[in-house]
């Protein structure tokens, strides 16, 4: 029964391909500073974020008071270059995330922004989630 349960999911698999990121669903947002409205990511696993929450006001963004998702994969096919297998199941999900812990706020990436091989774009992502720090 298992096996039959496992067949019914769609299998995930993203061997180091890059992948469409979309930011700027929250305009202002302290993690995009000097950058566009998409941008590249060399996706090599990791995961991939959701917000869950009861305030229907919060879901249509899809953020809640102590959750943001500034960096989201499209809707459709994310794919620029490689293979994707299924990917369905990353559409539309969070792959920087921004959460209050505490006083202080952790970023949440679901993608390395500084790996050697990654596109060199996605390394501002990480220095203004450095700044950010600073700035509280």
């Amino acid at each position: 029964a298992e096996d039959a349960e496992d067949e019914e999911q769609p299998k995930f698999f993203c061997p180091g391909s890059l992948l469409r990121l979309e930011l700027g669903a929250e305009p202002g947002h302290p993690l995009l500073p000097g950058l566009g409205k998409s941008l590249a990511i060399l996706y090599h696993g990791g995961p991939v974020f959701m917000i869950t929450t009861e305030d229907s006001s919060s879901e249509a963004s899809g953020n809640s008071p102590g959750a943001t998702l500034p960096g989201r994969y499209p809707g459709s096919n994310p794919l620029l270059s490689g293979w994707i297998q299924s990917p369905e199941v990353i559409e539309r999900a969070g792959a920087l995330a921004g959460v209050t812990v505490g006083r202080g706020r952790a970023v949440l990436f679901g993608f390395s922004p500084y790996r050697r091989a990654q596109t060199t774009g996605s390394f501002r992502l990480l220095f203004n989630a450095i700044l950010l720090g600073s700035s509280n």
